[in-house]
């Protein structure tokens, strides 16, 4: 099968909900981060603690899943639309993964 065969029988939906799983946890945390930097709340940034951890559980998955697509589909050899998604997304998870690790780090070191 061809490129231009798969191209035409590419299926949108797994990169689509690959990335509003990685989008929407990065918005999220950028909303929740702003949210609790309000000084009226009692308990600050703790108040959303829970929503954090698990906006970034939705990432991890969404990073690995995003990984098992890369090799079973190959998005970089479909179409130029298809490959500036992907590379968009790519470098998203990347760069949502050091955030991650970053967050862990500092959580250790405290």
């Amino acid at each position: 099968m061809d490129t231009e065969n798969k191209a035409r029988a590419f299926n949108p939906v797994p990169l689509i909900l690959i990335s509003l799983g990685i989008w929407l946890p990065i918005i999220g945390t950028l909303l929740t981060s702003y949210l609790s930097r309000d000084p009226a709340t009692p308990s600050g940034p703790m108040a959303f603690g829970g929503a954090v951890v698990l906006l970034a559980q939705v990432e991890i998955f969404a990073i690995i899943f995003l990984l098992i697509y890369a090799f079973a589909v190959k998005p970089w050899r479909l179409s130029t639309t298809i490959r500036a998604v992907f590379s968009i997304n790519a470098v998203a998870a990347t760069v949502a993964a050091i955030g991650i690790i970053v967050t862990l780090a500092n959580i250790n070191l405290q």
